[in-house]
């Protein structure tokens, strides 16, 4: 049995610049992101019989990778090795998937790339894990959607994301022996807000090439806030971050009146009133993870006893090198 561990992903600033159509026509895009100690596990095994099982919410068992209902495993498959048989595959994940704003469709589909070609003894790179992840999303899938969840949850880690139209680069803004990580993780709350749905129309009303060219001069200024972000990490001013954030969940909201609604407002609004400094709805809107930044322990013990209705996700910032993703294999 093969067991890999693809960690989720929380998209701090730059959203919106990974789009291809952004950074192949007005430059340079960029994200910073991090990675957290909640996963998306994926087992394959081999089975006595000629089947293809797969497991997740419903069960599946089949002749043929053609059969397979779920999207992302039947495309995997069809990529890697079309006449696979006699395995069987499951998916768990630590959270709800599916809308969860955390990149879990990404963390899909990076561990299953990963499952697969180490099981056949295939050795492929983290660059081209990340890429075959974004073809087979993007391309075979028609999924509207950026880059940064697959190359962020391939690489793991505290990360400077760029994305230009001749390659996609990532660079560790802090390595995982940096105090700042638990600073940053004890500073930075994310609630789940009990609902996580298909995204599709919501990224829909945003991603497509006339949103994006609307909605220029904002993704622009949200780039920028990478740069700043990192400075103030750097400078230790990590208050400014909370403030940072605010700013990126107002310029989000303005690409779409449907990335919130007003239940995701007053929630919001609850943090903010009980001493967050900022915070953003994560991934595509209208459900998911509400991130929070609290500068304080008093105020983040305040954020907390505001939301309690909510359930808050406890995590560390990780840092996965490529063995270790593969946790068990015998």
């Amino acid at each position: 049995m093969l067991i890999t561990r693809t960690p989720l992903r929380v998209s701090l600033v730059g959203g919106g610049s990974d789009f291809p159509y952004y950074y192949n026509n007005y430059g340079v895009g960029k994200v910073l992101s991090f990675t957290i100690s909640k996963y998306l596990y994926v087992t394959i095994n081999r089975r006595y019989d000629k089947k293809i099982h797969v497991g997740y919410s419903s069960v599946e068992r089949v002749d043929t990778v053609e059969e397979i209902r779920h999207d992302i495993v039947r495309n995997v498959l069809a990529v890697i090795d079309s006449d696979i048989c006699g395995v069987e595959i499951h998916t768990i994940s630590d959270i709800p998937s599916g809308g969860s704003g955390l990149g879990s469709s990404s963390a899909i589909t990076i561990g299953l790339i990963r499952a697969v070609s180490t099981y056949l003894g295939m050795s492929l790179s983290t660059d081209y894990i990340a890429d075959m992840a974004c073809d087979i999303e993007i391309n075979m899938m028609g999924k509207h959607i950026g880059k940064q969840d697959q190359y962020a949850c391939a690489f793991t880690g505290f990360n400077e994301i760029t994305f230009t139209d001749d390659k996609i680069t990532v660079v560790p803004v802090l390595h995982e022996l940096s105090s700042e990580l638990g600073i940053l993780s004890d500073r930075m709350l994310i609630f789940y807000t009990g609902d996580t749905r298909r995204t599709d129309s919501i990224i829909n009303t945003y991603s497509s090439e006339e949103a994006i060219d609307i909605n220029r001069g904002t993704i622009e200024l949200m780039v920028g806030q990478v740069d700043t972000v990192k400075r103030a990490i750097s400078l230790h001013s990590y208050d400014d971050i909370g403030y940072m954030l605010d700013e990126a969940w107002q310029m989000k909201k303005s690409l779409s009146p449907h990335i919130t609604n007003e239940y995701i407002d007053s929630i919001y609004k609850r943090g903010i009133s009980s001493g967050a400094l900022g915070g953003k709805l994560l991934g595509a809107g209208g459900c998911g993870h509400v991130l929070f930044y609290c500068p304080t322990d008093d105020s983040a013990n305040a954020v907390r006893a505001s939301l309690s209705d909510l359930i808050e996700i406890e995590y560390n910032i990780v840092q996965l090198n490529n063995n270790s993703n593969v946790i068990q294999f015998r």
